[in-house]
């Protein structure tokens, strides 16, 4: 870049230029010097310097303040150490990836720290894709699962209960069948199914079979609950007997095992006084209980006393003998 034309540009190194030679002055320094009027001729730039002791060397270059704060911003010392300037003209005719004199020298990029942007912005797009995505997903997931099709509802179809089969059946016998047993009882005879919770919180499904209507009617209950171990099953007897039939004074007479159609079972006898208008009538009692698979079955057989034995040899013990479990 060239200085500003001035006399006074040139009278510092003792060469007279008169303003009105400034048209003729050739564009390079050295020729300004050689052929500038009333002016002896020069060979080199050291005979223009003054002979005698060096001068005083000049003060290095104060840094150039900025005018709102006097916070330095640079120097003109530092403007002088920076790579030449190539004008904008120039920039656009300049080869891609080739380097030309006058720009700053490009410095050259290690393949490893390549391979390191590489894979950070490789990392950022991945992890900035997975984001939008799961904003994405997260409303289609709740539609989904609110039309049920995530999770459609299957449908389990319950195996076929099997109902026990009935035995073979007397003259004037009926036949009754559940899942959990079968029997034979009289045609004549009243069935009601009902629960009766027990005072322990369990409950037991009855089946009531009724002969005569009464409070002394001669009848035959069978009780179903979940098994109880086997050595708890005989203590339960005594309470389920007072609880069905509301009497807390029943005490077992007698006790023993007996055996029908190949099962043995465990029976206690019973004696409870009830009254029936003027008259009070001695009932007899008799459970009894087995477990069987994944069930308790407890039977109760009541009749008055005095007709008991002939109820049990030609009501009870048919009964007992046609009653029938699930296999297994």
């Amino acid at each position: 870049m060239r200085s500003p034309r001035t006399s006074g540009s040139l009278d510092q190194f003792g060469v007279a230029v008169s303003p009105e030679g400034w048209d003729d002055i050739p564009s390079r320094w050295d020729e300004g010097l050689r052929y500038a009027p009333d002016a002896d001729m020069v060979e080199s730039w050291d005979d223009l310097l003054p002979a005698g002791p060096p001068a005083q060397p000049l003060e290095p270059a104060q840094p150039m303040g900025r005018p709102d704060n006097g916070v330095s911003s640079g120097s003109l010392s530092g403007a002088r150490n920076r790579a030449p300037m190539v004008p904008l003209e120039d920039m656009a005719r300049l080869p891609l990836g080739q380097w030309v004199p006058g720009m700053p020298i490009p410095r050259p990029i290690s393949r490893t720290r390549a391979v390191a942007v590489a894979a950070g912005r490789l990392t950022s797009n991945t992890m900035l894709i997975s984001l939008i995505l799961l904003i994405l997903a997260i409303p289609v997931y709740m539609g989904i699962t609110k039309l049920g099709l995530l999770n459609p509802k299957t449908t389990t179809t319950a195996a076929p209960r099997t109902l026990v089969p009935t035995p073979a059946l007397a003259k004037g016998f009926t036949g009754f069948q559940t899942t959990e047993f079968a029997m034979a009882y009289p045609a004549a005879w009243q069935l009601t199914a009902t629960d009766a919770p027990l005072n322990s919180g369990e409950v037991l499904h009855l089946e009531r079979f009724t002969g005569v209507p009464g409070p002394a009617d001669t009848s035959l209950t069978v009780a179903t609950i979940a098994a109880y171990p086997a050595d708890l099953l005989e203590s339960r007897m005594d309470p389920i007997a007072r609880q069905l039939r509301a009497d807390q004074t029943l005490s077992a007479t007698a006790e023993r095992t007996v055996t029908y159609n190949g099962i043995r079972w465990t029976e206690k006898d019973y004696q409870q006084t009830v009254v029936k208008g003027n008259a009070t009538v001695t009932l007899t009692l008799r459970v009894l209980a087995i477990d069987k698979a994944a069930t308790s079955y407890f039977v109760i057989a009541v009749a008055p006393s005095s007709a008991f034995a002939s109820a049990n040899a030609d009501t009870f013990e048919p009964i007992l003998a046609s009653l029938r479990f699930p296999k297994g």
